[in-house]
């Protein structure tokens, strides 16, 4: 999948290092998608995901085109290669997402949200039960998190 940040951050990476993403974060399996958001802005970073737990959403959004992907909160990659630096000032960083079984408490809970196909004309209202749903999933998790910060 594909992330597009407009911020010069791809420099901040490096081989083989360990991030973990602390926020949900949306990707796209297009990478037009992405670079419609970025438009021309020079000094932007484009991640290339090799993603393990995302969760396809397009058919509860607004916006079904976008082919959106949400990687959830505490997702840990290791940096495939140095960034590649782009003519135009812009950095393509390649990650690998780490299937980590050690976050057992964060992965089952967030694992637990199944999407089932919806019905075209309940598709906003589903769409919004879904964001409620993921929302309530996430405040678990944070809960789940301080509980596991407080016992280290």
């Amino acid at each position: 999948v594909w992330r597009g940040v407009a911020l010069d951050i791809g420099k901040n990476f490096i081989k083989n290092q360990i991030v973990t993403w602390w926020s949900v974060n949306s990707c796209s399996s297009s990478i037009n998608v992405i670079k419609n958001f970025l438009g021309s802005n020079k000094n932007s970073t484009l991640f290339l995901i090799e993603a393990v737990n995302g969760k396809k959403i397009s058919g509860y959004t607004e916006y079904e085109t976008e082919n959106e992907i949400i990687l959830r909160m505490g997702s840990k990659f290791r940096v495939k290669s140095d960034p590649l630096d782009q003519s135009n000032g812009s950095h393509l960083v390649h990650f690998i997402e780490i299937d980590d079984n050690d976050d057992q408490p964060l992965a089952s809970a967030m694992n637990e949200m199944h999407l089932a196909a919806a019905k075209p004309s309940a598709k906003t209202t589903l769409g919004k039960l879904f964001i409620i749903l993921f929302l309530k999933k996430i405040i678990l998790c944070m809960m789940q998190l301080c509980k596991i910060i407080k016992k280290v």
